[in-house]
């Protein structure tokens, strides 16, 4: 079965970034340890490396940063989920406190910006491994897959 362009190479690119990870189970990194996370990732971003010829320094270079990734990922996930349990701990109250919630809002922006800054500063770092024909390829391929 061929797979999806953006099923492994989009989320590889991307570190398979800290805003998946705040998506719990069905955004691909559950309860997952660092370990796991990185071997995932890294797993991951070898089908998008052998479609762009990455060469042994590359590809280490790009699992290097991916697993330097996994921590943050885990962390982002498990603020999303304190979040969450926040959340729905305001909701179940007798009387909603609006401000609460807006407070529970504002921290869930803080971290959505944060996820998505570690997320955008691992895609730059993966991106300066790769040649510029390399990067033009992935992109090519990116967009042939957009639905």
């Amino acid at each position: 079965m061929q797979r999806s362009w953006k099923t492994f190479l989009v989320p590889a690119l991307l570190g398979a970034t800290a805003l998946v990870a705040c998506h719990g189970p069905r955004g691909g990194f559950g309860n997952m340890t660092e370990a796991e996370v990185a071997e995932r990732m890294t797993d991951v971003a070898e089908f998008g490396l052998d479609a762009v010829d990455a060469d042994d320094q590359q590809v280490e270079r790009v699992n290097g940063l991916l697993t330097g990734a996994a921590p943050d990922v885990v962390r982002f996930r498990a603020e999303h989920k304190a979040l969450a349990a926040e959340l729905r701990a305001e909701l179940a109250k007798d009387t909603v406190d609006r401000d609460r919630i807006e407070a529970l809002r504002k921290r869930a922006l803080d971290l959505f910006d944060r996820a998505s800054q570690k997320g955008s500063e691992t895609l730059v770092s993966v991106a300066d491994v790769l040649t510029p024909a390399q990067r033009k390829e992935l992109t090519y391929k990116w967009e042939k897959h957009q639905h």
